[in-house]
Formats: C-alpha cells, structure tokens, sequence
C-alpha cells in the first residue's frame, strides 16, 4: 500500500518520508524490508520492471546502510526521490 501510494506522490511527499522514515538506521532498515517484500509480492502477481528497477533499487540502499556509516537521511532521500522516477 505504501509502495503505491510513494509511486504516485510529489517530491515534497517523498522528503517528508525520507525525514520520517530515517530516525535510526533500525528503523530505517525495517522500512526498506517492508518495501522490498511489498515490491517482491507485487511481482510475483504482475511482474514489471518498474517494481523489478525498483526493487534493486531498495536492495541497494539497503545494502548501503547496513554496511557503511553513510548520512542516513541522505541515503534514505536518494531512495524515494529515485524510485519510479519517471513519475515525479
């Protein structure tokens, strides 16, 4: 659901949820998952590549912040503001 809606909303929608959503790095890695599984089980129903672009995406910025001490928020803002590009 929140996948979605982030697909559809504005860039100012989308910094506001990096903010949010970048508290602490536990946080924020849950966050990711969630997305990953929701972009995942969206798939496995009608496989595109904008979820699949998606979905690297994600695992990426994941991969980043549980393996580096890198700016978090700016890590998290470069997510939203990335994913569905095409939509902003």
């Amino acid at each position: 659901k929140i996948l979605l809606s982030l697909r559809d909303s504005g860039v100012g929608d989308r910094l506001k949820l990096a903010q949010d959503k970048s508290k602490t790095k536990e946080e924020a890695l849950t966050f990711i998952e969630d997305l990953i599984l929701a972009a995942e089980n969206i798939l496995q129903e009608n496989p595109n590549k904008e979820f699949l672009k998606a979905t690297r995406l994600m695992q990426k910025t994941y991969t980043e912040i549980k393996s580096t001490n890198s700016n978090l928020r700016l890590a998290m803002e470069n997510l939203f503001l990335n994913l569905f590009y095409k939509m902003i």
